[in-house]
This record gives structure tokens, C-alpha cells and sequence, in this order.
């Protein structure tokens, strides 16, 4: 009879090998559950939700009326129309990497963080495409990337007030970026206050999240009583204005401006020919009648001051879309 007792320590040996080969499988297998390759987001809707940090600094623009919140580290400065917010630390590049034509001067200073915002006229929409949807707060609006390897911009396109689009545009810089070596990247990121290409574009978000449009509805100079009542209804601001208002300008010239000459957010409003106007008729023989009448007549009845009125002007993208006149008490 043979002696089997040599095939048994091997077959335990077997058995041990393959429960490690499939515990380690398992274990790999949950490590990699743990940390998942991050989708490529190019093309798609991008909704940041970012939280921005508490003690930021607020800029409130002169020309348009809108405001944001950026954080201290940041420089702003208006430059053309345009506000840019920008950073910068001490490392010598040229051109932030991006120099094709090798002909960049040499800069002891690398601008690692470069955004500005403008309102341009009319309906702007990006150059070619737009590579997806952006929305944050109150904007919304598309983005689009015009660049390679790391070089170029990223623009967004918002609709703004009175047919006009706010344009935001950050620079990219590629060596802050994944296109170049891990050693050059490493190089950079260790200076001290460095800001990221991640970081970069969570502030951005952030200061975008904090983005509010003008409201209309501010008082007269130096005259708080002109302003009866002002309310907001999303696009349509009605505004309540005493008639007999000395600051009015005289006439009732369709094609220009003819009252608020000491209020900026509304210096060029205007009526047109699709301005409609009520008229509330107060006698005793008709009663409380609503007329339809001239908007021309009704600027210059107001104008006048030769009738006890309030005027309500509903006023909806830079335009007076309906006048009514009522009846002081």
C-alpha cells in the first residue's frame, strides 16, 4: 500500500495560496471602491455648490449696480469696463507655461489667479459653442473653454438686465494644471498662498454663488419723499412717484429720458410707443374710472404739476411698460 502522506501538506499549501490570492482581490477591490476616478464633467450642466467664506469683501459696481463677495487675498481693480480679480505669487515662468513660441519674457511673478467680469451690449454668446450649462445663484447662464493643454480661458455668458450679457472670464495656467510634470506642478504648489488650479475654481464659484443683479428703486438725491412705496415683482419694478416733483424734466419727448434726472439707475428710462397709460378719473359724476389715455398726455399732465396725482410706472428691462395715474386721497 502506498504512503499518501506527502500529498496532503501540499494540498493545505494550495488551498492557503488561493485564499490569499482572492482575499487580496477583495481588499483591492475595496480600496478602489473607496477612491473613484473623478468623470470627466466637459459638456455637461455645472451647478456649484460651494459655500463662500464668511468676512469676504463686497464690491458694489458704480456703472451697473450689480454686486458680488470676494475674499481679501484677492486684488480688484476696473480696468476698460472690466472688473479683474487677480492673485499673484513670486515664481519665475513665462507666460505661466503657456509659452508656444517660446518668445515670453521671463517673469519673476506667476499670476495664479486672473477673473474679470464685464456687461457688454446685446446678446452674447460664445465664439463657437457653448461646452455646457452654468448655474450659481442667480446666474444663469453657459461656459465655454477656448484653449489647449492648460493655456487659454474659460468664459461664462450670463443674460443681464436691459438686453445686456455679463461676460466672466478666467485665465488658465497651465502649469498649475495637470498638463505639466508632477515635479514641475509639485515646484509651484509648494510656494507659500499659492492658489491652485482646484482652488481657483471653487473661489470662482464661490464669488459667482454671491453675484446679485441691480435693483432699481432708489430714491431721489436728497429728496427721500419723492418715493412713495417701491416693490419688486421678478423683471417688473413698480415704482410709486409723487406728481408735483420740481426734479422732473419738462416735456413729453417720446425718444429721451423726461424725469429722474438725479437718479442713475434710472436716467434713461424712457417711454416708447408700446407704453400704455391709465388714467384713474376722480369726479363726482363718473366715479373712480380707469381711462386709457396718451402716454405722452400723462408725461405732460405730470410734468405740468397742474393735477394732484401719484403716477405708478412699471418699468421692466430699462423701459416704462405701463403708466397709472390715481388720485390723491
Amino acid at each position: 500500500m502506498k504512503n499518501n502522506g506527502g500529498f496532503a501538506p501540499i494540498a493545505i499549501l494550495i488551498i492557503i495560496g488561493v485564499l490569499a490570492v482572492a482575499g487580496g482581490a477583495y481588499y483591492i477591490g475595496k480600496q478602489s471602491g473607496q477612491a473613484p476616478i473623478a468623470p470627466n464633467l466637459d459638456g455637461l450642466s455645472v451647478t456649484p455648490t460651494s459655500t463662500p467664506i464668511a468676512g469676504w469683501k463686497i464690491y458694489v459696481d458704480d456703472t451697473y449696480g450689480f454686486s458680488f463677495e470676494y475674499p481679501e487675498k484677492l486684488a480688484l481693480s476696473v480696468s476698460g469696463g472690466a472688473v479683474i480679480l487677480s492673485h499673484t505669487i513670486p515664481f519665475e515662468n513665462r507666460d505661466g507655461g503657456c509659452d508656444m513660441r517660446g518668445d515670453s519674457a521671463l517673469s519673476k511673478t506667476l499670476n495664479d489667479f486672473n477673473v474679470s467680469m464685464s456687461v457688454v451690449p446685446g446678446a452674447v454668446n460664445p465664439p463657437y459653442r457653448a461646452d455646457g450649462n452654468y448655474s450659481s445663484g442667480a446666474l444663469n447662464g453657459v461656459w465655454s473653454y477656448m484653449g489647449a493643454e492648460g493655456c487659454g480661458q474659460t468664459s461664462y455668458y450670463f443674460p443681464f438686465p436691459g438686453g445686456k450679457t455679463l461676460v466672466v472670464t478666467k485665465s488658465e495656467v497651465q502649469i498649475l494644471s495637470n498638463n505639466v510634470t508632477p515635479e514641475v506642478r509639485a515646484r509651484v504648489l509648494a510656494v507659500p498662498g499659492v492658489i491652485s488650479y482646484e482652488e481657483s475654481k471653487v473661489i470662482l464659484d464661490q464669488i459667482l454663488s454671491t453675484f446679485k443683479f441691480p435693483v432699481p428703486g432708489e430714491t431721489y438725491k436728497d429728496q427721500p419723499a419723492a418715493v412713495v412705496a417701491v416693490s419688486a415683482d421678478g423683471k417688473t419694478v413698480t415704482l410709486d412717484f409723487l406728481a408735483r416733483n420740481p426734479r422732473w424734466v419738462p416735456g413729453s419727448d417720446l425718444g429721451g429720458p423726461f424725469f429722474l434726472n438725479d437718479n442713475p439707475k434710472l436716467r434713461d428710462v424712457s417711454v416708447n410707443s408700446s407704453t400704455k397709460a391709465f388714467a384713474f378719473v376722480c369726479s363726482s359724476a363718473s366715479g373712480m374710472a380707469i381711462v386709457p389715455i396718451s402716454a405722452a398726455t400723462m408725461i405732460s399732465d405730470l410734468n405740468s404739476g397742474s393735477n394732484s396725482h401719484i403716477a405708478y410706472f412699471d418699468i421692466e428691462e430699462g423701459a416704462i411698460v405701463a403708466i397709472h395715474q390715481q388720485c390723491l386721497p
